[in-house]
């Protein structure tokens, strides 16, 4: 190699250890802090007495075997989530089971949708639910409450016949018999901030 080809190498070669070094910075700054489930106990605990948990439709049951409410923190992924849930089968179709938790959380001051700390005032509509698509498809409903830093979310998901039999032994009732196998979901990032539901 001759002394330009050299020259160029090595020019190239810092050039690329720039981008890299500075591209490795400007990555480690851009990223959120890496949260923990530390000192989590109060929040987790106020997330279980969330009262939209308990409200159902009527008629609706807990699955035999999995009664009660499941919750938990998880930090793996480098921003901590905490959650809490409850397993229903109710009593009614996917859309009349999403259309009951949309007007029960809008009437409980969740609005539908992503988290948003001060949404601008808009006139009362209609709440409409994430009608299910075909069969075997996961439908849900999303919707959010509280202000920067403190933001919960809530979704409600209709679960699939097929991992509804999988997961928990659930076949649906012979027809003219419907039932709904879904769960709530009520969650938090430890930090408050918003996430996209």
């Amino acid at each position: 190699m001759d002394m330009v080809g050299a020259g160029l190498a090595r020019g190239v070669c810092g050039v690329l250890a720039l981008v890299v070094v500075a591209g490795g910075l400007t990555g480690c700054s851009a990223l959120s802090p890496f949260t923990t489930c530390e000192g989590t106990e109060a929040a987790m605990t106020s997330l279980r007495r969330d009262p939209v948990l308990e409200v159902r439709p009527e008629g609706t049951r807990e699955l035999k075997g999995f009664e009660g409410l499941s919750s938990a923190c998880v930090d793996d992924s480098g921003d901590a989530w905490m959650t809490a849930s409850r397993l229903y089968a109710a009593p009614a179709d996917a859309a009349t089971v999403l259309r009951f938790y949309g007007e029960a959380a809008t009437a409980d001051g969740w609005r539908q949708g992503k988290g948003r700390a001060d949404p601008p005032v808009l006139p009362v509509l209609p709440v409409l639910p994430e009608v299910p698509g075909p069969p075997g498809e996961m439908a849900r409903s999303c919707f959010s409450r509280g202000g920067e830093g403190r933001v919960r979310e809530l979704t409600v998901d209709i679960v699939p016949a097929r991992r509804a039999k999988e997961e928990y032994g659930w076949e649906p009732p012979a027809p003219p018999a419907v039932e709904t196998l879904y769960t709530v979901d009520v969650g938090a990032a430890v930090d408050g901030t918003r996430m996209e539901c």
